[in-house]
């Protein structure tokens, strides 16, 4: 694996967790990020988060995928579910730009209810701290008291709904948050899907640093807590020896396909209605004897990068 541009690597998410509890332990920071709250308490919330979350960390090729499926994404719908963990903290190994490197988020925390969840957004700080310079002495001192080790906080995207219900995306109004909730919703549900021979995603378990574990110990719940690396399937990236190609698979043939992520509706006794609806895909749709051949449909593969 090649360094990230933020320097995150997936054996590093338990120091970034620590050093967000470092950073919201500081009186400065519980004074700074008080003040600009609407509402009071953000330091214990945050502090509760990261104590709590699940780790996840994203490589590139999974994080273009999650990028162009949200992209596509025409309905709002998430259950409790669908997300991963009720606590989580997530490192993209890509920032997603939208609206500048310096403010390209590179990681998110999340919290969950049965209701609804939030989303606290952090940078790259040294793509900030760039920024900041540039821009002139007082960005500089801004960024000091919103800043957690490697990550700069960005902010916090409005509480958004798990109840089901299907909503038109464009209703949102998620506004510059758009881009960000789209890569996370469709990260959640490509990690939330079942391991098969048809999923594009493998996920392998990091073992925490022991050094990061010590510091821990008393401050999460399980400081061991392994990081859940999930990148894209081998099987799906061009073999070795072809021709290069930036857009799409190395070989096309007409066996396998990817199915895009739909909406499928499904019986269900609990509900009012007789039946439930749940997200389905991307998946490889895999005919019989055609478990080894490439996939087809260049439109559909665009997503597969290196």
């Amino acid at each position: 694996m090649t360094a990230p541009v933020h320097g995150i690597t997936p054996r590093d998410v338990p120091q970034v967790r620590l050093d967000i509890l470092d950073w919201l332990a500081s009186p400065t920071t519980r004074t700074i990020l008080e003040q600009r709250a609407p509402t009071p308490g953000v330091t214990q919330f945050l502090a509760a988060n990261a104590a709590s979350a699940e780790l996840y960390y994203v490589n590139s090729d999974m994080t273009h995928l999650a990028h162009t499926v949200g992209r596509d994404l025409g309905v709002y719908a998430l259950t409790p579910d669908d997300l991963p963990a009720r606590s989580g903290l997530l490192v993209w190994e890509t920032p997603l730009d939208d609206g500048g490197a310096h403010w390209a988020p590179s990681a998110v925390m999340w919290l969950a209810n049965e209701t609804r969840f939030s989303v606290s957004m952090f940078v790259s700080a040294t793509h900030y701290l760039h920024w900041a310079k540039a821009w002139g002495p007082s960005a500089v001192t801004d960024a000091r008291p919103i800043r957690a080790g490697r990550l700069i906080l960005r902010g916090q995207a409005q509480p958004l709904p798990v109840d089901g219900r299907e909503r038109p995306w464009e209703t949102m109004n998620l506004a510059a948050n758009d881009v960000v909730l789209r890569t996370l919703l469709a990260t959640w549900l490509l990690i939330r899907q079942p391991a098969s021979a048809r999923t594009l995603h493998h996920v392998e378990h990091v073992p925490a640093p022991k050094s990061v574990q010590h510091r821990l110990r008393g401050r999460a719940p399980d400081p061991a807590a392994a990081i859940r690396l999930v990148t894209l399937r081998r099987a799906l990236r061009p073999a070795a020896g072809a021709a290069a190609d930036r857009e799409h698979a190395a070989q096309v043939y007409r066996h396998r396909w990817v199915v895009r992520l739909h909406r499928r509706t499904y019986p269900d006794h609990t509900s009012p209605s007789g039946f439930d609806k749940k997200w389905i895909g991307p998946y490889l749709a895999v005919p019989k004897g055609c478990e080894s051949a490439p996939i087809i449909g260049a439109d559909r593969v665009n997503v597969l990068r290196r």
